[in-house]
């Protein structure tokens, strides 16, 4: 069993039920479409999505995870896509997203980056990709993130946690070829089961736009 499968085990949702507030605000007023939340977990987001109208797919390499988001889904009476898979491998298809989202996803940063840049080929014209993550000064907090599981199974070991946290401005960077709307850093209270149990965080917060049509 994965490390994720493990954590996701049991009736309890490690990071509750109820949306990312930075996913609500990023997307209010806007017209739904086809959403894929890459690192799904156990379905907080893209059940809310889907209740919301969007045609969500939740991709995570956990199978635990996806049932517990269908779970959810069943629970109130909406639909997703559950997909197990590797998000830097899966072929979601190119120009095809209305809306990418990446919340808390902190693999070691060469599988992040590549991901990442997949999020530019997926997204269709006007399609946004909505991103929430800890920033180094998270390591000040010991909130959430890698190495600060509460599940019992050990992290990766402390010389790369830090390296999975992300600095806006390298974001920026990774993000070229799309439209930056929206990045900051600050520090915000966290919501969401008992991983992120109302302490508080250092998160970056991104917004980027396919604005940019077919090459």
């Amino acid at each position: 069993m994965s490390f994720w499968d493990k954590n996701y085990s049991g009736e309890e949702y490690r990071y509750g039920i109820e949306p990312v507030p930075f996913l609500v605000d990023s997307i209010a007023g806007r017209p739904a479409g086809r959403a894929l939340c890459i690192g799904a977990g156990e379905g907080r987001n893209a059940v809310w999505l889907a209740q919301q109208g969007w045609d969500v797919t939740a991709l995570d390499e956990s199978s635990v995870g996806l049932e517990k988001a269908t779970k959810l889904a069943d629970a109130r009476n909406v639909t997703i896509r559950t997909v197990a898979a590797d998000a830097a491998a899966w072929d979601a298809g190119e120009e095809r997203w209305d809306l990418v989202t990446m919340f808390f996803v902190h693999p070691p940063p060469e599988i992040r980056i590549a991901i990442q840049e997949r999020v530019k080929g997926l997204l269709a014209p006007g399609g946004l990709f909505v991103m929430e993550a800890f920033t180094p000064r998270q390591l000040e907090y010991g909130t959430g993130g890698p190495g600060t599981s509460k599940s019992g199974q050990p992290g990766p070991p402390a010389e790369e946690v830090a390296k999975r946290f992300i600095e806006p401005e390298d974001l920026r960077r990774q993000m070229a070829g799309l439209e930056i709307r929206w990045l900051e850093e600050k520090v915000i209270t966290l919501t969401g089961g008992t991983h992120h149990d109302g302490g508080e965080g250092a998160v970056v917060h991104c917004i980027a736009e396919n604005s940019f049509g077919p090459a």
